[in-house]
């Protein structure tokens, strides 16, 4: 490892919102995360007496009533909830912790590490922000056998340990890249509990590779070369930064060049036409069929992942930001009968497409959208 080269830097952004409701027209779609996910951000703000299904409402966002399934949520629909249940709790963890973390303490720590020379400095400086801030558990880098690692020490026992630690480290790991600006590959990611409930595709993909669960830390590691590098965000990035959280740091940056996106976007360029299958996609991306699930495999995913994901979130745009007729939408998303898209709908969220339009309409008509 001592020997090579860090990576090229890398073009990353943001994933963005699917302009004007079609599929095909824009380079990718609004993604969505699990409901059981938004669920867990929920759970200290309802111990704390927090009517989480009003402000749910307020943002189109329908109660996980039986029947309606509602597996997934637009993330920039969570994002303002999020803002929301900060507002009211005075707490920037929602009440997860044994106490409140104050408000600005995420704009205090994203602007001392700013100030850092390297990586290194700056991440120093951060986790020593938190662990003033938090009693539960204190975040620590360590630096061994040519790995950095951001490891939470447990202090306290808490009722949502789990989450509280993946939420953090998801946390940490954006604003490492945001500091560098290039995205920084995870090479382990271990969690001091039990498998989160969540099917474990999804607990992956917080970091991008599989999740190691029941170790006696939780904790992030990653090619301690990146330590050295310079903090090069400014100030005006510092601003936007703030401005956008927290669906900056919910949205984890993506290297546009990276073989997954570019499945992605050669699958979105041609789905009002059908897509295409793996071997045409290699064939468009100039490798074997072989060496396409193997380099996918290797980053943690599959080309039928990739597929479902990209359809799925397409389908809840349209859906939910639409009129179309449900024919109209399997069409768009390249299903060849509508009934199948029932089907794969039904199977990605728990309900089928027509009581999905429903109960989304039904809460942004009974709760309101915030001006």
């Amino acid at each position: 490892m001592a020997g090579q080269p860090l990576p090229r830097p890398l073009a990353f952004q943001p994933l963005q919102r699917m302009a004007g409701g079609r599929a095909s027209e824009h380079p990718d779609v609004q993604p969505t995360i699990p409901r059981n996910r938004v669920e867990a951000f929920l759970r200290g703000a309802r111990r704390h007496g927090v009517d989480a299904d009003a402000l749910m409402a307020r943002q189109g966002i329908p109660p996980a009533a039986p029947g309606t399934g509602l597996s997934r949520v637009p993330i920039a629909q969570f994002a303002q909830l999020l803002k929301q249940l900060s507002h009211r709790l005075r707490d920037e963890f929602l009440g997860c912790c044994s106490r409140p973390v104050k408000p600005g303490t995420l704009a205090l720590a994203a602007t001392e590490m700013r100030r850092g020379a390297t990586l290194e400095q700056a991440l120093r400086t951060g986790l020593g922000i938190y662990r003033l801030a938090i009693d539960d558990f204190g975040a620590h880098l360590h630096v061994r056998d040519g790995m950095a690692r951001i490891v939470l020490v447990d202090r306290n026992a808490l009722a949502q340990g789990r989450f509280v630690h993946c939420a953090f480290l998801h946390w940490a790991w954006g604003l490492a890249c945001w500091l560098v600006q290039q995205r920084i590959p995870i090479h382990a990611a271990a969690l001091g509990h039990a498998a989160p409930p969540e099917p474990h595709r999804e607990a992956r993909h917080l970091f991008g590779i599989a999740l190691q669960c029941g170790q006696r830390h939780s904790s992030i590691a990653f090619d301690a070369r990146w330590l050295a590098q310079p903090v090069v965000a400014d100030e005006a990035q510092l601003r936007e930064l703030l401005q956008r959280l927290p669906e900056a740091l919910l949205l984890r940056f993506r290297d546009q060049g990276s073989l997954g996106v570019k499945v992605r976007q050669c699958l979105l360029r041609q789905m009002s036409s059908g897509l295409p299958s793996l071997e045409q996609t290699a064939w468009n991306l100039k490798m074997t069929p072989h060496a396409l699930r193997r380099r996918l495999a290797g980053q943690g995913t599959s080309f039928q992942d990739i597929k479902n994901a990209l359809r799925r979130d397409a389908a809840i745009d349209l859906l939910t930001q639409t009129a179309l007729g449900l024919d109209q939408v399997a069409q768009r998303l390249a299903f060849s009968e509508t009934s199948t898209f029932h089907r794969s709908f039904k199977q990605w969220t728990g309900a089928t497409p027509g009581a999905y339009r429903r109960a989304h309409r039904a809460a942004a008509e009974g709760g309101g959208r915030p001006a």
